[in-house]
């Protein structure tokens, strides 16, 4: 449509300014769209309101939770069925969900939640319009995992893809509504390559992997499994069983374009029948082009690429299972061959969450190694193993600099998975941090240190500093653990690894999050029921800030308590398994592979 509505309001999807009428009312969709650089000033003085969230209440988050990961189930089933037929093969579903599994599961909660904010704003707002892309630029196909999600540059976190769906959606949902509006933008590849600490990591462990034929390999262990574990691991298992397989990047074909390698033939036959409810139409529409051009067009283009050891009996990874393409492609090769896929936890949310795409993905694989929790307890892939990352840290704390951590939590702009802190919440996530500075003493306020984020558009160094102007930033180049072994006491406001490992260093900590943010699962509740009973944990953050300023002065006296320790320790042995002797135990759990 080129004629221009008279509606009372002009929806705003995206932070892409070009597609704001700044001379009528605008309404945007969320807070996201003010990320933009020049949007305060774009803004003031005009008339407003950013459209409620439709995950506002807790039981529509946790219905959605359980609908989508259904549905994915359900679709994973059918896309192997197509893949097998176009790539002219007879693989085993599994197959497909190692290698598409990630990509598919985020893509369908992203849609989702893109669908329901659209739905929600034809029910709350009908009187609008909005300006969205020519259906012909409309190009949903990304090349890859890393390309669809990538923490630096991937296309589901920045303004044109997402506009690129809200579009799509605005055609379905409510056509009446759409002013066509083209702006130039160009849709490229982007791949991830390796940093050169990374390069250099696998320099080093190149000279451990001489044995092409072992029984064991390790990949992608980051600093979960460090260079000298490796080692200790190869001499007790014996260096002819254990390989260490440096990822190979995601090589492009010299001249492949999106555009150019797109296959109408190849997509059309991805088509599929969801037709039970609404979101499923729209899901079978778009699905056949968003696939990923690695799964299809350039699949066996990789595949040949992938080697093969003829005696692997297990692969053993902790973050190979979403970015890296050409390690999924050999884990999902290997397992034709019988090998064992076994992926070993790297974070918090682990067996907590209610909602954790992770941790579903995760037990699709033999065995997954948790740091301590097993629910469900007949679940007999879950192996509780110590983290020997966990273990590195245990008991390290030595709280030579008198001053306080704060370590907040990144926020996306644009939501990919509900289980985190997103753009909804983010108003209230800054007030709570006001509230917690203003309630510390004023002895106690120039006494802070700050770990930023990585900035993805809320000015967070800008917010905190109008808070807390004595405020100290902590400098990302040094790891967090090293300033949290250091500080003397450490407050967390979210639920992610870093409180984990403030827990495992022993630092005297205090945290507290949003509750209705945050939802454990009913199994993991009574844990952290132990930690706001010992007033290690509060749900609001006044409360959090009356204890810091209670027992800064001596936190040790508080924190090494019987009540207080032994909270953390029963909390530790279920979520942050660490012992001294874990090398040991992986040693005998890993025998068996052998």
């Amino acid at each position: 449509m080129t004629k221009k509505h008279t509606e009372s309001y002009c929806l705003v999807t995206t932070a892409l300014t070009e597609l704001w009428d700044l001379e009528n009312r605008l309404i945007f969709l969320g807070p996201w769209c003010l990320t933009g650089s020049n949007a305060e000033k774009i803004i003031e003085k005009k008339d407003y309101i950013i459209a409620s969230s439709p995950w506002s209440l807790i039981d529509k988050r946790k219905d959605a939770a359980v609908y989508r990961y259904a549905l994915y189930k359900e679709v994973i089933t059918l896309l192997s069925e197509r893949l097998n037929i176009i790539h002219d093969v007879t693989y085993p579903e599994k197959y497909w969900s190692i290698l598409v599994g990630p990509w598919l599961m985020r893509f369908i909660s992203i849609l989702y939640d893109r669908y329901k904010r659209i739905e929600n704003v034809v029910k709350l707002y009908p009187e609008f319009y909005t300006y969205v892309l020519p259906k012909n630029k409309c190009m949903t196909t990304s090349y890859s995992f890393d390309d669809f999600l990538s923490s630096r540059n991937g296309k589901a976190r920045g303004d044109y893809y997402n506009l690129i769906l809200y579009s799509l959606l605005v055609y379905e949902l409510c056509p009446d509504k759409a002013i066509e509006k083209d702006i130039n933008y160009k849709l490229e590849i982007n791949t991830t390559k390796l940093s050169l600490k990374r390069k250099l990591l696998h320099v080093i462990q190149k000279p451990m992997g001489f044995s092409f034929n072992a029984s064991i390999i390790f990949s992608e262990m980051y600093h979960h499994l460090p260079i000298n574990d490796l080692v200790k691991l190869k001499m007790s298992l014996g260096f002819k069983n254990v390989h260490v397989m440096n990822p190979s990047e995601l090589e492009l074909q010299n001249g492949t374009t999106l555009k150019k390698n797109y296959s109408h033939r190849l997509r059309d036959a991805l088509k599929m029948n969801l037709a039970t409810d609404e979101f499923r139409v729209f899901l079978s529409k778009i699905l056949p082009e968003a696939l990923p051009m690695c799964y299809l067009e350039m699949y066996r283009y990789h595949k040949r690429k992938v080697k093969n050891f003829s005696s692997l009996k297990a692969l053993v990874s902790v973050g190979g299972w979403n970015y890296n393409e050409m390690f999924k492609l050999f884990a999902a090769e290997s397992l034709l061959r019988g090998a064992k896929l076994i992926e070993v936890q790297h974070g918090g949310g682990y067996g907590m969450w209610y909602n954790f795409p992770d941790e579903k993905l995760a037990l699709e694989k033999d065995y997954l190694y948790s740091w301590g929790w097993d629910f469900p307890v007949n679940n007999k892939r879950i192996k509780t193993m110590p983290s020997p990352y966990m273990s590195s840290l245990k008991d390290t704390y030595s709280g030579i600099i008198d001053k306080m951590l704060f370590i907040g939590s990144r926020a996306e702009r644009y939501e990919f998975r509900t289980s985190m802190i997103s753009s909804d919440d983010i108003s209230k996530y800054f007030n709570d941090k006001k509230v917690f500075f203003r309630k510390l003493s004023t002895a106690l306020s120039c006494r802070i240190m700050y770990r930023l984020s990585p900035e993805v558009g809320w000015n967070e160094q800008k917010v905190i500093k109008s808070m807390c102007p004595g405020v100290e930033f902590v400098t990302r180049t040094k790891a967090l653990v090293g300033w949290m072994k250091k500080a003397k006491i450490v407050v967390i406001d979210h639920p992610h690894t870093s409180f984990l490992e403030a827990l495992t260093i022993n630092v005297p900590s205090v945290f507290y999050w949003d509750h209705e943010v945050y939802l454990m699962r009913p199994e993991a509740e009574p844990y952290f029921q132990v930690l706001r009973d010992a007033g290690i944990l509060y749900k609001n953050p006044v409360n959090a800030a009356e204890n810091v300023n209670k027992i800064f002065d001596n936190p040790g006296e508080w924190w090494m308590s019987n009540k207080v320790q032994d909270a953390r320790e029963e909390f530790c042995d279920r979520f942050a398994y660490a012992r001294k002797d874990w090398l040991d135990v992986w040693v005998r759990e890993l025998r068996k592979f052998t």
